[in-house]
């Protein structure tokens, strides 16, 4: 899979940071933004991604927002989710919503 293109969404920088180096350490291309908008904005105009990353509580539009509207346009995009607030409900929402994983925060790198 190593190349394959990912855009990581999450309104925290250090999450989009980590989540950025570690995966272009393994060779994938990742950009990340901050911005549920700015990233839902990369995937209307049809910016290339295999892959997206995204999270759940963000301002303006949840990651549950960019997952839909992000399979509305592409069907077959491997979207994950992550959280630091797990739950039951989120994570059939998330999967009756067909993303590909669901993954709590706090991340390990490894």
């Amino acid at each position: 899979m190593a190349g394959e293109r990912i855009l990581v969404i999450d309104d925290e920088e250090i999450i989009c940071n980590l989540l950025k180096d570690t995966l272009t350490d393994e060779g994938y291309q990742v950009e990340a933004v901050t911005s549920s908008t700015e990233g839902l904005g990369k995937l209307v105009r049809g910016e290339p991604f295999d892959v997206v990353i995204t999270d759940i509580r963000m301002p303006k539009k949840d990651g549950m927002q960019v997952l839909r509207e992000a399979k509305e346009r592409i069907s077959d995009l491997i979207i994950i989710i992550i959280t630091g607030y797990p739950s039951i409900e989120t994570i059939r929402e998330s999967s009756a919503c067909n993303a590909f994983d669901y993954i709590t925060k706090p991340l390990d790198p490894d």
